[in-house]
């Protein structure tokens, strides 16, 4: 991969921005998903206004970039710039293990914690943000059990879709709704049959463990990217 050259003062304004130590941790966290003021307040225990000084440094440096979902703003790395390659180039220096990484996963980690209360989690960000390895390292500190179903363009086709899916889901002895086996007369009525399917679906994993874990990775561009 070509990275952009940057100039003297470009390449020094970037290193004193990456060079602190809350906004080295800034970047470390945003390096496994888009997160918002309120999340890194939680997770660095930090003043709202003190990580948002951070953030609007981070920002006019290049190392991360600003955008808004609805009334939402989130914070994510920078995707196509010089300074955006060394952010990425500095995190990749940080050792794993670290006790300040671990800390900070940690509490990233409490944040999907409570966003499990709700029917469903998304993780968004741009390619090779970290989408991928945040959710195997939270299932697997998590010991939760789960369904990894790895979207890509061949799953364009429905009835493709559904039964490979339907391979991977849990074996069970209790009585519950059998998975649909998508037809073509189904094509019309996609929505319904989409519904039908998952409550069956869900239904199934309950029976087996509880809160039973289903991570569906779009590693293509089939659903439009994140």
């Amino acid at each position: 991969m070509d990275h952009q050259q940057l100039s003297f003062a470009g390449l020094t304004g970037s290193l004193k921005a990456a060079g602190e130590a809350t906004r080295l941790r800034i970047l470390a966290l945003l390096a496994e998903a888009e997160l918002t003021v309120s999340d890194l307040t939680e997770i660095l225990r930090q003043s709202q206004p003190r990580l948002s000084r951070h953030l609007r440094l981070l920002a006019e440096a290049g190392l991360v970039e600003r955008f808004r979902e609805g009334s939402w703003a989130f914070f994510r790395l920078g995707e196509r710039s010089g300074p955006a390659d060394l952010a990425r180039v500095v995190i990749g220096r940080l050792k794993a293990d670290d006790a300040i990484v671990v800390r900070d996963r940690e509490r990233l980690f409490r944040q999907l914690d409570a966003a499990r209360e709700c029917p469903a989690v998304w993780i968004s960000g741009p390619p090779g943000a970290g989408k991928t390895s945040l959710a195997a390292s939270y299932l697997k500190a998590r010991r939760l059990p789960s369904i990894w179903y790895d979207v890509d363009s061949g799953d364009t086709d429905p009835a493709s879709f559904f039964h490979h899916l339907t391979q991977a889901a849990p074996r069970t002895r209790a009585k519950t709704a059998a998975l649909l086996t998508f037809a073509p007369e189904y094509l019309s009525e996609l929505t319904a049959f989409t519904r039908r399917y998952f409550r069956a679906f869900f239904q199934r994993a309950r029976s087996v463990a509880y809160r039973h874990a289903v991570a569906l990775i779009n590693s293509g561009s089939a659903l439009g990217g994140s």
